[in-house]
């Protein structure tokens, strides 16, 4: 980084210089407008040969070559739970979605089969449009859950029940049991020690 900042200043100044005898702007010494020059056309360069740290999202490559963020939980998130609790993940690509402790309910039936309502914000997923839906309960105002990687449809989330006995859905999503896979807790914070690429691969089980 330092002979490519000392390139670039030399660059800079000597294409700068010739401006007038009297400087830049009247200044004898233009050092400081180049290295505010230079801070603009060469910012400083990080260090990319560690491995992104657990706790902040990480840059993948999704469908069709496109990179999107992804989340992971920390290890403090992990260790603040019930060793027994799992990590619930997509099973097609393995990314993390939520932990089985948000589980409000395993009593949903799903376009898919059996499902399961998880309440709190579940990680790396989008939503589709709006939709009014008529259910096995009734009529609900939905939209369909996404795997932010690889786009699989996971669920769906409740935005509005028309049925006062439902309410208690909104605002909570339904996840589909065949398209998930789960993780220990243990199994995750090793993964997290290992620094592997995809969450959830090589330890983990079908979602129960």
């Amino acid at each position: 980084p330092g002979s490519r900042s000392d390139l670039l200043y030399t660059l800079i100044k000597y294409l700068l210089l010739p401006w007038g005898s009297a400087g830049i702007y009247g200044m004898q010494d233009p050092s400081l407008l180049l290295s505010v020059l230079l801070a603009l056309v060469c910012p400083p360069l990080t260090n990319t040969s560690q491995p992104p740290s657990y706790s902040r999202p990480t840059l993948r490559g999704g469908q069709g070559g496109k990179r999107v963020w992804l989340e992971r939980f920390t290890s403090r998130e992990l260790l603040e739970h019930d060793p027994s609790a799992a990590v619930m993940m997509c099973g097609n690509c393995g990314v993390h979605l939520t932990l089985s402790s948000n589980v409000l309910s395993k009593e949903i039936q799903g376009q898919l089969g059996r499902a399961t309502l998880v309440g709190g914000r579940v990680k790396n997923v989008y939503e589709g449009p709006l939709e009014d839906r008529v259910l096995i309960t009734g009529l609900h105002t939905v939209k369909d859950v996404h795997c932010r990687l690889c786009r699989t449809v996971l669920g769906w989330r409740y935005k509005k029940a028309y049925e006062r006995s439902e309410g208690y859905k909104e605002r909570h999503t339904v996840l589909e049991r065949t398209r998930l896979t789960r993780s220990t807790i243990q199994q995750a914070l090793e993964e997290k020690g290992g620094g592997s690429g995809v969450p959830g691969q090589g330890g983990s089980e079908a979602a129960r």
